[in-house]
């Protein structure tokens, strides 16, 4: 027999009892009936990992500011009842120059930044899918924004972005780590300047110094470290941040978005070497 789960369960039980007239045994029985009706048999959902990630095939910029391209996409692609409910989808865009467009011969280049809409104002190199989110089917819709190429030279100028994709589990934090070096910031650096999914706002960004009030955010997740490492950190101050060394070191409160000060004399920060962001997912 094969049971089922039902809804109503009927158990009838009848003991029929008979005494012999002629003996003195007797046969007690007892007579067992189990109806079943109005139901079927439910197992647990079966879940697996298996998905398709669609991201854009080229993007042809024609002006500076926002240019928009095609969504990114993630759905279930298995044939069970969907995706692993124990993990999430984490995919990292990088980029080949960083984030930057280049021309053979030409030593200028056109910084832009991939975002999700129009208005944003910094980079977002990180998107995170949940679940639900890839069995019923998730878009993210993309874009860059592009600077100015006011004055640069002829040239065709490309850039290839790359996504990498990781399974993870929904617990899972993960932690990344983005270097800048002193050469990243020169006198052509844009203000606010991105690379890695990270962004410099400063009151002036020039030569490997920077004059605050600054602000540093990300889209990566959260800052849990930030680590100067410069000639000149004398005037740097804020909350969460320390100095000791010719390192300025921020340990506050996980954030997205870090800011300091510096005096009204100078510069926060002269001479940098590296900057270490490490940020929490």
């Amino acid at each position: 027999m094969q049971y089922k789960k039902f809804s109503a369960l009927v158990i009838i039980g009848a003991l029929i009892a008979a005494l012999s007239a002629t003996t003195a045994f007797a046969d007690y029985k007892t007579k067992l009936t189990l109806t079943l009706s109005g139901g079927s048999a439910v197992s647990n959902p079966t879940y697996d990992e298996t998905y398709t990630l669609t991201v854009p095939e080229s993007l042809r910029i024609t002006t500076t500011g926002w240019n928009a391209m095609d969504s990114m996409t993630v759905k279930y692609s298995g044939s069970n009842a969907g995706f692993n409910t124990a993990k999430k989808l984490v995919v990292t865009a990088t980029s080949a120059n960083s984030f930057k467009l280049v021309a053979d011969g030409v030593s200028s280049t056109i910084s832009y930044f991939l975002a999700t809409a129009q208005n944003d104002t910094s980079g977002k190199t990180s998107f995170t899918f949940t679940a639900a989110q890839i069995t019923a089917g998730a878009e993210q819709t993309l874009g860059v924004n592009v600077g100015t190429f006011d004055g640069a030279s002829n040239g065709t100028y490309t850039d290839e972005i790359t996504y990498t994709v990781a399974i993870q589990d929904v617990s899972t934090t993960t932690t990344t780590t983005v270097t800048w070096t002193g050469s990243d910031i020169t006198t052509d650096s844009d203000n606010p300047f991105t690379k890695d999914g990270v962004t410099l706002a400063a009151d002036e960004i020039d030569n490997a110094t920077v004059f605050a009030p600054a602000t540093f955010t990300t889209t990566l997740g959260n800052f849990t470290k930030i680590e100067v490492t410069a000639s000149g950190l004398d005037n740097l101050s804020g909350d969460g941040w320390s100095v000791a060394n010719g390192t300025a070191t921020w340990t506050g409160t996980a954030s997205n978005s870090v800011s300091f000060e510096g005096s009204s004399t100078g510069s926060s920060i002269t001479g940098i070497s590296t900057i270490v962001f490490t940020i929490a997912q």
